[in-house]
């Protein structure tokens, strides 16, 4: 926006299939999301791959492993998303989580920060993206376990709506948004599983 004072950028928060009805009908002009299925006909540039980590509370079994395995997260307290956010659908899907989803001790609230300040008071075990981990405290950072392999990870992209004809404009974001990314952000690796 510094760069572009000119631009009229504005930015919303929004659920997945609320962002691909209004890119649809021409009421937002781009969004950024999680790949997901059912946007194939979408325009959809890459962005970025990103991974998940787990977000362990000290006293969980989970504090003490190196990295977790899917299998691990069976009986734990897990703080996951609403339904009809990508990034729960996205763990659910990969960890298998379905029963654990249902069950009592799955709690679902609205935010990644209220989980982690759970998690930060000594109980159970949230997830939290890649670009989330430097913004962390040193003691926040003794709470991150990364995943085994394959490391699931999720694929960034802005979808454009399809009256769209400002390329140049489109792809200076693109390249802004890029320049800001650590440079293993920027490509896909063998040792990642993609969510889609």
């Amino acid at each position: 926006m510094k760069e572009f004072p000119e631009m009229d950028v504005r930015i919303r928060e929004m659920k997945t299939e609320d962002m691909k009805r209004a890119i649809r009908h021409g009421d937002l002009d781009a969004g950024i999301l999680a790949r997901v299925e059912g946007w194939e006909d979408m325009e959809c540039h890459t962005l970025y791959y990103e991974q998940f980590y787990a977000y362990v509370a000290e006293g969980e079994p989970l504090y003490v492993k190196d990295y977790v395995r899917p299998a691990d997260l069976s009986g734990e307290y897990l703080w996951l998303l609403d339904e009809g956010h990508c990034f729960r659908d996205q763990l659910v899907k990969f960890c298998q989580l379905k029963a654990a989803a249902k069950s009592k001790l799955s709690y679902r609230l609205g935010s990644i920060e209220t989980f982690m300040r759970i998690v930060e008071q000594g109980k159970g075990v949230t997830f939290i993206p890649q670009l989330a981990i430097p913004q962390l405290s040193g003691e926040q950072q003794r709470l991150v376990r990364p995943f085994a392999h394959p490391v699931p990870t999720r694929e960034i992209v802005m979808a454009v709506s399809p009256g769209f004809v400002r390329h140049r404009m489109l792809q200076t974001v693109l390249e802004r948004i890029r320049e800001c990314l650590p440079e293993d952000m920027l490509k896909a690796q063998q040792s990642r599983q993609r969510l889609v």
